[in-house]
């Protein structure tokens, strides 16, 4: 296992996922359409980088302590404001969104692992390099960080989350 990169919903762990997937196997929110933990286990087996919002939910840091961990902060507000801008056709939901990023940040400050700013992801990237023991490549970093990517849909199967409930 290389490592994990985690944080709040709209905080750029599909860009993580994307951008280390050219260096090693890279994935983002692989818990989504997971219904066994042993899943996860046999994923985090191989050596791979997992970009996953919803790590927060799992066992992975008392099962794989000495796999690092890049938690991105990034302020709930804003994050709700982006949230609710990406999801505009469930507007229903907005109301919800709240209270449960307020719950979610509460068990990222619980994470042991190196915290990074939102708003210095692209300064820091060379640091990050260095935590995951991943080689660093200023030309590829620079245009990547050019590359907007982003989900074009938000999606969240619950039943990938009910395992670790159990």
């Amino acid at each position: 296992m290389i490592g994990f990169i985690t944080g709040l919903p709209r905080s750029r762990t599909k860009w993580f996922a994307e951008y280390f997937d050219c260096f090693v196997a890279a994935y983002h929110e692989p818990l989504n359409g997971m219904t066994a933990k042993q899943q996860f286990y046999d994923l985090v087996q191989s050596k791979c980088l997992i970009s996953d919002a919803g790590l927060y939910l799992t066992d992975f840091q008392q099962r794989y302590p000495g796999v690092p961990t890049v938690i991105i902060q990034r302020d709930v507000l804003q994050v709700h404001s982006s949230l609710c801008r990406a999801t505009d056709n469930m507007t229903d939901l907005h109301h919800l969104f709240l209270p449960l990023l307020i719950k979610q940040k509460k068990e990222l400050d619980k994470l042991d692992g190196m915290r990074v700013a939102y708003s210095r992801i692209n300064e820091k990237l060379e640091s990050i390099h260095e935590y995951l023991k991943i080689p660093f490549d200023r030309g590829y970093a620079d245009q990547m960080i050019a590359t907007n990517i982003q989900l074009s849909e938000i999606t969240a199967d619950i039943k990938s989350y009910q395992p670790w409930h159990e």
